[in-house]
């Protein structure tokens, strides 16, 4: 059987209640045998020098900060039907495994909740 994995997105800076959440998330996933990835993006990267997420790392989690984004995209604007992201994305999405497209289907996500979560992820 395949080892649980457990990614957790942290785009909020230190300062935001999340980052307490998340570490504490993280340390259970650890402690439950979970492979733990945590990305760090936008204003969660300040959170890098965190002394938690620094032990955490030590304990087998893995962080991946990405690049902020510029000023321009910070924030939320309308949107229409058919848009498109203005923005060259850095990281590796675009080299996902066939396998993982639909790995929603192969997960413990409740079935009430797995057809919201699949849009939230369709690419």
């Amino acid at each position: 059987m395949q080892k649980k994995k457990l990614g957790i997105l942290l785009s909020t800076p230190p300062s935001h209640p999340n980052l307490s959440t998340v570490t504490h998330l993280c340390d259970e996933g650890l402690r439950s045998n979970v492979d733990v990835y945590l990305y760090l993006i936008d204003e969660g990267v300040k959170s890098l020098t965190d002394q938690q997420l620094l032990g955490l790392s030590k304990a087998g989690a893995k962080l991946l900060p990405g690049a902020s984004m510029h000023g321009a995209t910070l924030g939320r604007t309308p949107g229409r039907a058919g848009e498109s992201a203005n923005q060259l994305g850095t990281g590796s999405l675009g080299a996902v495994g066939p396998t993982e497209m639909g790995a929603v289907e192969g997960t413990d996500i409740p079935e009430e909740y797995r057809e919201q979560v699949g849009r939230y992820f369709e690419p």
